[in-house]
């Protein structure tokens, strides 16, 4: 590792951990028991750059590593594992796009991700985590797809603004598909 990576590397771990003892640490409890963040939280989340630590430069992002940001969010659990939970499953989702994702796709949503929350919804109720046993179905109509089905247990469920929902189609083959919550016919089911 270079001396610039490893001096914005250290500035990140100290940074977290300033952010962690003042601003979510004593919240710890109360997020507990409110389940669910106070308001203006995310505010201070979003304006420390914290949504876009593992986003590349060229979204908006501050470019750290995985080792960094895994570092940064096992600093931040010991304050509120809440919240490094909830930026694992942002940072998961930003993943996947930038594997799979193609230019015009992350062009359109990765630089968003700096100030909203992501999520991948894969679990359902018939077959838990197993993909094999999701029955959320993706049907071509016209030029559109149309998606059916449930998802449980989705990290930042009800919290995030875009998701990525794995669907199986006509042919049973697996497509994941990107879904912003201000889309027709998305709601959410009970927190």
């Amino acid at each position: 590792m270079t001396a610039d990576k490893l001096a914005a590397r250290n500035m990140l771990q100290r940074m977290i951990v300033d952010f962690t003892t003042n601003e979510l640490a004593p919240l710890d409890m109360a997020i507990d028991k409110l389940g669910d963040y106070p308001d203006g939280l995310f505010q201070k989340v979003i304006d420390n750059g914290l949504l876009g630590m593992i986003l590349p430069r060229e979204f908006g992002g501050a470019a750290f590593d995985y080792e960094s940001a895994a570092e940064a969010l096992h600093h931040m659990a010991f304050g509120n594992a809440s919240m490094a939970v909830t930026l694992e499953g942002h940072f998961k989702t930003i993943e996947q796009f930038l594997k799979y994702g193609n230019e015009k796709l992350n062009q359109k949503y990765l630089p968003s991700a700096t100030n909203r929350i992501f999520a991948f919804s894969q679990t359902e109720a018939s077959g838990g985590s197993n993909p094999a046993g999701i029955s959320t179905r993706a049907v071509k109509q016209g030029d559109n797809w149309v998606i059916t089905g449930d998802k449980i247990m989705i990290t930042n469920g009800g919290l995030a603004q875009v998701y990525c929902v794995l669907a199986k189609t006509e042919d049973d083959e697996f497509v994941v598909f990107v879904v912003d919550q201000d889309m027709p016919g998305f709601q959410f089911g009970k927190r």
